[in-house]
């Protein structure tokens, strides 16, 4: 079992690949529930991520690899709360608020749909570009770069028939060949001395990368070594 750390509104995680959740735990009538239990899931690999509201009745479990989740809740005095698989991206941070309704902890309220997730916390732009697409797009090269361009305001320069082999693409109209691009939260580029050009080092195959997001704006103080944007690879678990 992996226990998550207490929500904090003073405390704030870098979350370079990982996804989060965190929400409020509250009452039929809003009021907020302290001490409240939460897991979140790895549905496929059966692994327990928990945490516990704080006296706002806030719960935040974070470092979770990109996949699919359930979320259950309970306090005591309340009905058990579950809600059913939910999947979260690369660098996702979702938002869900519990309602706890009052009965006996034996009978368990059971969400089984609702509105999507959504990133109430940061306020960056990006785009992520799943397996599905990996697997599926011609890709000459079978180099992922080569799928940059889905992303809104990147504009590839490099146009030769194996695809985007480096950074040599332009990011919202700032200088091309200088994005940063991660792999499980490690930087694959080194800045070349006296021009800023960011060199790529390594590029995995696209049998290897689960799913990668192309952030193109508001960079959170993790990200340092780029000028345009940053490409954030995960790889397959297994």
């Amino acid at each position: 079992m992996v226990v998550g750390a207490l929500c904090s509104g003073s405390l704030l995680w870098a979350q370079s690949f990982t996804a989060s959740v965190r929400g409020v735990v509250t009452d039929a009538s809003h009021s907020t529930i302290p001490q409240a239990k939460i897991t979140v899931t790895d549905v496929s690999r059966n692994l327990e991520h928990t945490a516990v509201s704080d006296s706002s009745g806030r719960y935040q479990v974070t470092a979770l690899p990109p996949g699919t989740y359930s979320l259950h809740a309970e306090a005591a005095g309340f009905k058990k709360y579950a809600r059913n698989a939910f999947e979260l991206q690369v660098q996702q941070e979702a938002t869900v608020d519990v309602e706890l309704s009052v009965g006996e902890v034996a009978t368990t309220v059971e969400v089984s749909s609702s509105a999507p997730l959504i990133n109430t916390t940061s306020a960056d732009l990006g785009t992520v570009v799943n397996n599905n697409f990996i697997q599926t797009l011609p890709l000459a090269g079978r180099a992922p770069l080569a799928l940059v361009a889905l992303a809104a305001g990147i504009t590839p320069v490099n146009t030769s028939a194996g695809g985007q082999t480096s950074t040599n693409f332009v990011a919202n109209g700032v200088r091309n060949s200088t994005s940063d691009v991660l792999l499980d939260g490690m930087s694959l580029t080194n800045v070349e001395q006296n021009s800023g050009i960011t060199n790529l080092e390594y590029q995995p195959s696209v049998d290897v990368v689960q799913e990668f997001k192309v952030q193109t704006n508001f960079f959170s103080a993790e990200f340092g070594n780029t000028g345009g944007a940053v490409v954030n690879m995960i790889t397959k678990s297994g």
